[in-house]
């Protein structure tokens, strides 16, 4: 438990000072002995960026993984980004949308963001537009701008959801005020 309140307390992110990576190895490091999920997806990201290690895409893999078969949705997000890009593990189109799913049906705006992209593009999946409506809205509740401009043309043209002028104007407003007009 010690381990897990300093971890928290870590400037890994630069967050008011500058980070201390090296220090931050040590003590994530005693958090993932036990256990500690946050911490196990903080060194994956540290392997993954190579932030005071060397990068390296298998290493990565292998933390986020540990956090992610502890439900970590942030790792299950990248983990599923590395299945999907064959970065540090076989390219697994399957797994990658096992593990996207994961995190965003357990609220990760950024695999609920990626799962409409998905749905919309049909790179791993058929294209089904109102998968990405219900991705893009859950992603766009929680203030991804890029979801809320992608659901404003959706209303506007009527792709997976019933055309409404007034909810498209609403979501591209909403876009708009984080710096991503209609385009």
């Amino acid at each position: 438990m010690l381990a897990r309140n300093i971890v928290l307390a870590l400037p890994t992110r630069g967050k008011g000072i500058p980070p201390d990576y090296d220090k931050a190895l040590i003590w994530h490091q005693k958090a993932a002995e036990q256990g500690y999920a946050e911490s196990e997806n903080e060194i994956g990201l540290m392997f993954e960026k190579g932030r005071g290690v060397a990068q390296d895409d298998i290493a990565a893999f292998a933390w986020f993984e540990k956090a992610a078969e502890q439900g970590y949705p942030a790792a299950q997000y990248r983990l599923g980004a590395m299945y999907q890009m064959g970065e540090g593990t076989d390219q697994d189109y399957d797994k990658a949308l096992t593990w996207q799913h994961a995190a965003a049906e357990r609220g990760f705006m950024n695999a609920q963001y990626s799962l409409g992209v998905l749905y919309l593009h049909g790179d791993l999946i058929e294209p089904d537009y109102p998968q990405v409506a219900y991705w893009f809205e859950a992603a766009a509740q929680q203030g991804d701008g890029e979801a809320q401009r992608y659901l404003g043309y959706m209303y506007e043209h009527g792709y997976g959801v019933d055309q409404d002028s007034d909810l498209a104007r609403f979501w591209y407003e909403k876009a708009a005020e984080q710096g991503f007009p209609q385009e």
